[in-house]
């Protein structure tokens, strides 16, 4: 699924189109992959905030220029104007995990640069900073422009919670319409990915430290399937809007069967994560509690 030219837009218009036709919103998620890509034969060299790249990486990616972030950033602007043409209703931007370019810049242990985009925190999201800017300069006001961002990576070495919150404050301030609040990073993938092993609301720390210092709407999942701990976590003031995310495959009428308060009949999803399976090994997989859905 990509928006990079505006060939795309006659394929994301009859998706939304479809989405429209049962009284719901939809965004789409902006995101560069840049050294997080999976270096298919034949793709040029990756970019990365630094030379630094991932664990799995068969070679070091090259630094992107400064050049070349300008050219990127104004790319952002445009494919928000493309999800726009399409009737979208609103964009998020991908900044979560250290994952992609904009995860990485904001990431000290990906980002070695020594110049305006390194160093100090404010350094580090100037990047992410510059792509609201350009999206918000591209879309009306009342399109909404969320970032996704993880303030609580869980890894040793990584960010800790202090950090986060003062991005959270950045982020607000920079005018973003809502948080998406997650966890973790690829080197330990379960902190942001639900596994059979997960406890329930296992992401609700954090997301209650960033909603405690923002006036912004903050979305969150994080094994929020049960029903009444999805609530809770509502009722309690940490969410304003709960992710379900692998429970959607699982059991696409888990809100309808909620609101009718049919709960007994809603098909848990178990964390087995056979979905994640077909986007990284190319074969198709059946959801394991839901055979009709077909990765």
């Amino acid at each position: 699924m990509s928006i990079y030219d505006d060939s795309y837009i006659p394929g994301w218009k009859k998706l939304v189109d479809a989405v429209h036709q049962y009284d719901t919103k939809i965004l789409s998620q902006l995101f560069h992959p840049a050294y997080m890509a999976f270096p298919i034969p034949g793709t040029p060299q990756l970019i990365a905030p630094s030379n630094v790249g991932p664990y799995y990486a068969k070679s070091a990616p090259r630094e992107v220029t400064k050049e070349e972030l300008k050219v990127i950033v104004k790319q952002f602007g445009e494919a928000a104007l493309r999800f726009k043409k399409a009737g979208g209703d609103g964009v998020e931007i991908q900044a979560a995990h250290a994952h992609g370019l904009l995860g990485g810049f904001l990431t000290p242990l990906y980002n070695k640069r020594t110049d305006e985009y390194g160093g100090t925190l404010e350094n580090r999201m100037r990047f992410t900073l510059e792509c609201i800017e350009a999206i918000k300069k591209n879309v009306p006001d009342t399109m909404p422009v969320l970032v996704k961002f993880t303030p609580h990576q869980r890894v040793e070495g990584f960010r800790t919670i202090d950090e986060g919150i003062e991005m959270a404050k950045i982020l607000e301030e920079a005018g973003v319409d809502a948080l998406h609040v997650d966890t973790g990073c690829y080197e330990e993938w379960f902190q942001a990915i639900t596994t059979v092993y997960s406890k329930e609301g296992y992401k609700l720390d954090v997301q209650k430290a960033i909603k405690d210092i923002v006036s912004v709407p903050v979305l969150g999942d994080g094994n929020l399937k049960d029903p009444e701990v999805a609530k809770k976590a509502v009722e309690d003031g940490i969410l304003d809007y709960v992710g379900l995310a692998h429970q959607m495959l699982a059991d696409p009428y888990w809100p309808k069967k909620v609101k009718a308060h049919h709960e007994e009949d809603i098909a848990p999803c178990v964390g087995c994560n056979e979905c994640l399976l077909a986007g990284f090994s190319g074969k198709h997989y059946y959801c394991a509690v839901n055979p009709l859905c077909y990765a």
